[in-house]
């Protein structure tokens, strides 16, 4: 333990910022083992993510730490950790976040093919995924793979969109979540795991937690995963999907996931290609079970040390410094003004050239569609009826914790506050949701317990009937 006290704070990132959620963030937890990190208001350092632009009110060294697909804006930042693949004198280091905060489920993926060999053929459901944020089709297409992939077989969604279970799983932002959705998945031989967009070297905790389910992983996103294999780049002429391979020199690969212990969508030029080869695995027990049983790094790589070790050593140059010699992002009238831009560019609503779709995903969020749909998803199995007031109960708990946690948030940053439905360019579509059975049944239910009183409860079942016939004609 390092004797010099480091004043830290964090700051921009999807919690509110607490001395409580300061020491519970896993890079703190895991900074503390070696440094004597304290929560300070009067901070010397701040780590800093992409949810917020706090961290341009700090003048002292400024650390970004991004687990999105975002680049580090060196104008603003004096050291960076992100995805990419980059050397930039000692302001920078790659460590994928997952490896340090994943550590359960990183180590279960390192020893999969030891743990999962035996009970593949115990797995009776084809597939299965969680998205909670749909994006944009323009950034990522996991909708369009998966609508097409479900014309093979069903496909279960256990997250928030496009749910078909009844309910989400678990709590998306509890601190077991990662626990659930392992044991949900290991249901499952497949697991769609797309990424939210795609760019070399961008690689989140999804691939790895389907390993550590047990599944094979079907995966799109980093294109640096074919890096380092003298792989021939093949370029169809109207691919669908991205084939490029990036030009990353071999030193700067300091770990090689095994190509042969998932299914990357990249290694094809159209969807259709692709599906058809998980159909050839999925049919295929030896052809499954070979994939399962390949160790998922290469050259016996431990990812957990590996992150641990290059953490330090950066960490070590930054706090062995000086504070005023540990500064690294320069001084001129130009960089100011980009500072200033970006204190102001919180988002501005009235200036967006075109308002984005969102009205819809959001009317489906509201509790009454939510309720409704878990009630008109159970009508035709005896199983889903009778865990009808379970899931139920869960939904509504889910929901609670949702809306706290972003009232939590627009209470500290009025910017982070939705617009109005009217804002979106899908606004007159989603008003048809509000007459799908789905939302009127909901509806229901909500209004006879907020009017129990007048016997909504007891007129419950009239009511819904009401609302069944009503839709019908």
């Amino acid at each position: 333990m390092w004797n010099k006290i480091i004043k830290m704070r964090l700051v921009d990132w999807y919690l509110e910022d607490s001395e409580e959620n300061f020491y519970n963030h896993y890079l703190i937890k895991i900074l503390r083992e070696k440094y004597n990190i304290v929560y300070s208001n009067k901070p010397d350092y701040i780590i800093y993510s992409v949810f917020n632009n706090m961290h341009t009110k700090f003048n002292c060294i400024r650390i970004s730490l991004f687990e999105e697909n975002r680049r580090t804006n060196w104008n603003i930042a004096d050291y960076g950790i992100d995805f990419d693949y980059l050397k930039f004198a000692d302001r920078h280091v790659r460590i994928p976040f997952q490896f340090l905060w994943l550590q359960d489920d990183i180590n279960i993926a390192q020893n999969k093919h030891l743990y999962y060999t035996n009970n593949f053929k115990n797995r009776k459901n084809f597939c299965g995924y969680l998205i909670t944020d749909p994006g944009n089709p323009e950034w990522t297409p996991r909708d369009l793979f998966i609508d097409k992939l479900s014309c093979y077989k069903h496909i279960d969604s256990g997250g928030r969109y496009r749910n078909n279970i009844g309910a989400p799983i678990g709590d998306r932002y509890g601190e077991d979540f990662n626990i659930t959705k392992r044991k949900w998945l290991q249901n499952y031989k497949f697991n769609i795991c797309f990424e939210n967009s795609s760019a070399p070297g961008y690689l989140s905790e999804k691939l790895f937690q389907a390993f550590a389910a047990g599944c094979i992983p079907i995966y799109w996103g980093d294109t640096s995963l074919r890096c380092g294999f003298n792989i021939h780049q093949k370029l169809a002429k109207n691919f669908e999907i991205d084939q490029r391979i990036p030009n990353i020199p071999d030193e700067m690969l300091d770990y090689k996931i095994n190509p042969k212990s998932f299914i990357n969508a990249h290694n094809y030029s159209s969807w259709s290609e692709l599906i058809e080869y998980i159909k050839e695995v999925d049919n295929d027990d030896k052809l499954y079970f070979d994939m399962l049983k390949q160790p998922i790094f290469l050259d016996n790589f431990n990812a957990l040390a590996y992150a641990k070790n290059k953490l330090f050593d950066f960490f070590d140059n930054i706090f062995s410094q000086d504070i005023n010699n540990a500064f690294r992002r320069g001084k001129g009238a130009h960089i100011n003004f980009e500072l200033i831009d970006k204190r102001k560019c919180a988002f501005d609503y009235g200036n967006t050239p075109q308002n984005p779709q969102g009205a819809i995903l959001r009317v489906k969020n509201q509790l009454s569609y939510k309720l409704g749909f878990a009630i008109v998803d159970s009508r035709k199995n005896i199983f889903k009826i009778l865990f009808l007031p379970f899931t139920l109960i869960s939904i509504l708990i889910s929901y609670n914790q949702e809306r706290k946690i972003y009232q939590q948030s627009i209470n500290k940053d009025v910017s982070l506050k939705l617009p109005p439905l009217t804002f979106y360019s899908d606004y007159e579509e989603s008003l048809k949701i509000k007459n799908h059975l789905s939302y009127k049944l909901g509806q229901e239910l909500i209004n006879s317990f907020k009017f129990w009183y007048k016997g909504g409860l007891f007129k419950l079942p009239f009511r819904m009937i009401s609302a069944i016939r009503k839709h019908k004609r």
